[in-house]
């Protein structure tokens, strides 16, 4: 049976390699080696961008099962 928090490690995991993506975006546009470096370096920052989109969905699917987020569709000004 899985841990009840495993979902977290996970979610831990995506996070940690987007960083490590950013992290190397960040030198291939400060310092470039040859042309297609911009290129390669959108495309770290894509999937940096979609393994932190995965790893929030992961903590929203399981901090609030079946959307029931506290205060969820309420105005709390």
């Amino acid at each position: 049976m899985r841990d009840q928090w495993y979902w977290l490690i996970e979610a831990r995991h995506k996070l940690h390699d987007a960083s490590k993506l950013l992290d190397k975006a960040y030198w291939q546009l400060t310092r470039p080696t040859n042309e297609d470096d911009d290129l390669d370096a959108e495309e770290k920052i894509t999937e940096a961008c979609r393994l932190a989109v995965d790893a929030v969905g992961l903590f929203i699917e399981n901090m609030f099962p079946s959307g029931q987020g506290e205060g969820e569709g309420e105005n709390n000004d």
